[in-house]
């Protein structure tokens, strides 16, 4: 579409959505679609990019009155809740909500919401009819039912203790009579400065406005100084699967693959199941949950592999002042295949919490804390005891969009581990800069 008919398209249209249209292809595309007796396309082309959209009120206004229309009422509310609470002065949005509201049986809530704008007298109905031109629109190809993105970050920083290496340099082993024994250079603390690349790509097409398939893949590459550079580290990760989204609900099940080395020679390898289900109480409260099932397998240490269970669930609120805050719980188990390595298997249980508060539209400060308790499976061979770790770890930063696709995020981290066995209690801090670029 060039920029002649964009011009031609937005004289069309009612005047209160030429007020907010976005200038972009998929939210002009799918007005069009709209207007001209297509809704279902326009919500399938839009439903995809929700999930990075949202938030945007051009965007969502243009997926509200397309789920309104082609009666997908529950998303039509999500998204013009987040439009109203955005522009509260969008009298077309609090009327597209309010025929969703009705349309599921809220109609107090329906009736609330037309009360708050009733001294308007200008209703303009979206659903007017279009003129030749809009008619003669090509219909939505492939592109609007697609969406890709990628991404390419470069961070440095310092790492107090590049090697998880414990607190203590030396450590009484009780195997050999309480005798202390002094770890060797690798197993000290090792502070170093560090540069890292990462990189990712994700694809989702729309099979249907329910049904869709997925797939990302990520590399994290770092670099330490010379005198580290024997952690130096790669991880490749993939996931790819199916995933259904029906009213308030979303579920995915996909298979993830990681890959990691230590100094450019294999290291661990990690696969399995992973299922996650999506509630969306509306469009600023959502429940999560998860199922992890896989297998962790060590390349040079084939005793540690072990079999990996994790479930969890999430909720997630946005706020009126423009805060994000989260929080989840989990459980789950890591278990030894090896029959006679009960000791290095463990249960596990954890708790994270988090906010994110945008002070402008281009600058915001995020916060996390978590949690994690391990209880091992039998006495350890050397420390003749039961191993028992208590993780506590904290990210402070801040996220600054200096232009378009770009995103600068200086953060801090804080990672503590405490254990009933000395030479795994340790203790490190991270400082970094990540510069990153969207495509």
């Amino acid at each position: 579409m060039n920029a002649i008919q964009r011009g031609i398209l937005l004289a069309l249209l009612p005047c209160s959505w030429v007020a907010h249209a976005a200038i972009d292809e998929p939210v002009i595309k799918a007005m069009a679609d709209t207007l001209s007796g297509k809704p279902a396309e326009a919500f399938s082309a839009l439903a995809v990019l929700e999930e990075v959209r949202a938030g945007d009120p051009d965007f969502d206004l243009a997926l509200g009155i397309a789920a309104n229309r082609s009666k997908q009422f529950n998303r039509a509310i999500f998204a013009l809740e987040r439009v109203v609470v955005s522009q509260p002065q969008n009298l077309q949005a609090h009327r597209e909500l309010a025929r969703a509201l009705y349309a599921v049986g809220q109609a107090a809530q329906a009736r609330e919401v037309l009360n708050r704008i009733r001294t308007d007298d200008a209703p303009v109905d979206v659903a007017s009819t279009m003129d030749q031109f809009l008619q003669s629109l090509d219909k939505a190809d492939a592109k609007g039912r697609r969406y890709f993105k990628a991404h390419v970050e470069g961070v440095a920083g310092m790492d107090t203790n590049v090697n998880g290496a414990p607190n203590d340099d030396s450590v009484a082993v009780p195997a050999f009579g309480g005798s202390v024994v002094t770890l060797n250079s690798d197993g000290q603390k090792v502070r170093s400065n560090f540069i890292g690349l990462r990189a990712g790509i994700s694809d989702r097409y729309a099979l249907s406005p329910e049904w869709s398939v997925f797939g990302r893949a990520n590399v994290n590459l770092r670099a330490n100084d010379t005198n580290a550079n024997q952690f130096d580290t790669r991880a490749y990760a993939a996931l790819g699967g199916v995933m259904y989204r029906k009213d308030k609900h979303e579920f995915s099940l996909g298979w993830q693959a990681v890959n990691e080395e230590l100094y450019s020679n294999a290291f661990r390898q990690q696969g399995g199941l992973l299922g996650e289900w999506t509630y969306r109480l509306d469009g600023f409260r959502q429940f999560g949950t998860f199922v992890q099932l896989g297998e962790v397998r060590y390349s040079a240490q084939s005793a540690r592999d072990m079999k990996r269970q994790v479930a969890g669930g999430t909720y997630v609120q946005v706020f009126p002042s423009g805060v994000t805050a989260y929080g989840g719980l989990y459980i789950g188990s890591e278990r030894a295949m090896a029959s006679n390595q009960n000791a290095l298997g463990h249960n596990l249980s954890g708790t994270r919490l988090g906010a994110q508060m945008a002070w402008t539209s281009t600058l915001s400060g995020f916060a996390s804390w978590g949690f994690e308790s391990r209880t091992f499976g039998g006495d350890d061979t050397l420390f003749q005891t039961t191993r028992s770790d208590r993780q506590h770890a904290i990210d402070l930063g801040l996220s600054w969009v200096p232009a378009p696709q770009w995103r600068v995020t200086p953060m801090v981290s804080w990672l503590q581990t405490e254990s009933n066995i000395s030479i795994n209690t340790y203790t490190k801090s991270t400082a970094a800069v990540a510069v990153r670029r969207e495509f």
